[in-house]
């Protein structure tokens, strides 16, 4: 496997992990990490907006 290419079963996550230490590519690794992290708020930004978790009942 050439970096750059994830394997047929990876995902995001573990081809992040691969990237920063089997090849030792920390800053792309970063870069991957932040974009995850920023898919994760904005799903749970949808999540909170759709089923409204956050609103008061009375």
């Amino acid at each position: 496997m050439a970096f750059g290419e994830p394997g047929a079963t990876d995902t995001l996550i573990t081809y992040v992990f691969a990237v920063a230490f089997e090849y030792g590519r920390y800053g792309v690794a970063a870069a991957w990490s932040v974009f995850v992290f920023l898919m994760l708020v904005g799903f749970s930004w949808v999540y909170l907006q759709r089923t409204r978790a956050t609103e008061a009942t009375a």
